[in-house]
């Protein structure tokens, strides 16, 4: 199963540009971000993100991918200010 955390770490690798900017940004250690990416892709079964030393490139589903989790993450967030609202 897709975790939320894997969702973040994918929008943030393509927003960033490589995966050592996003580790930055996210705190935590490229080989592990790098693990989590494959491990999405292995959940969903295609390859998102073309690499080479330089950078990365998103692919036809990556981008299909990247699109639909941007939405989802903004969806989270406002589903939490609107529950905290309420509360």
């Amino acid at each position: 199963m897709i975790s939320i955390r894997q969702f973040r770490y994918f929008v943030e690798v393509v927003d960033a540009g490589s995966y050592s900017r996003a580790a930055e940004k996210l705190y935590i250690a490229q080989s592990a971000l790098s693990r989590q990416i494959k491990e999405l892709e292995t959940e969903v079964q295609a390859l998102l993100l073309t690499r080479d030393a330089r950078h990365i490139e998103l692919t036809p589903a990556g981008q299909v991918f990247y699109e639909r989790a941007r939405r989802i993450l903004e969806d989270i967030e406002e589903t939490v200010r609107q529950t905290r609202h309420v509360g």
